[in-house]
């Protein structure tokens, strides 16, 4: 039986996505009532229902997203959903290189962020979690967001392949 060393779940939140969705979607339903009571214009309704269909379809998706993050002594996994139909792992025998990143405060508004070429990553939060290099040559990033808890728990039992 495997000992559980860390365990997050972690669901989309970037309130100012989300925001700008539901002002959209609102804004979009407004625009087909008001259509729909003043002019009748079939064009502009249809078009107001699309926009609001697909503002409203892509905040549901959002909000569904969900990252779980669970590490033990055997292996890592972490399953996306709905992404994902079941966890993905990867044993820390298959592990060359392992190690916590955690970035300033401001560092994800920063453009560099999205130049890693080759890495899988599963964040919400930036770019902070762990960074794994497997031996046959692939590349993982999987975010958390109590970095501090992981790297504690990691030195506890260590795996931590590689200083930070």
């Amino acid at each position: 039986m495997a000992t559980l060393i860390y365990k997050e779940k972690q669901r989309y939140n970037d309130k100012m996505t989300l925001s700008l969705l539901i002002i959209g979607t609102i804004a979009a339903v407004y625009g087909l009532v008001s259509t729909v009571f003043n002019n009748m214009e079939a064009g502009k309704a249809i078009a107001y229902t699309l926009i609001a269909l697909s503002l409203g379809g892509i905040l549901w998706f959002l909000r569904r997203l969900q990252l779980k993050v669970v590490v033990n002594d055997k292996k890592i996994k972490y399953k996306l959903a709905p992404l994902h139909d079941s966890s993905r792992k990867i044993s820390w025998e298959n592990v060359e290189s392992c190690k916590i990143v955690k970035t300033p405060l401001l560092a994800p508004n920063h453009g560099s962020k999205h130049h890693f070429g080759g890495e899988k990553r599963l964040t919400f939060y930036g770019r902070n979690g762990l960074s794994i290099r497997t031996k046959d040559g692939q590349n993982f990033f999987i975010g958390v967001k109590d970095v501090d808890s992981l790297r504690s728990a990691l030195k506890g039992h260590e795996l931590l392949l590689e200083k930070a």
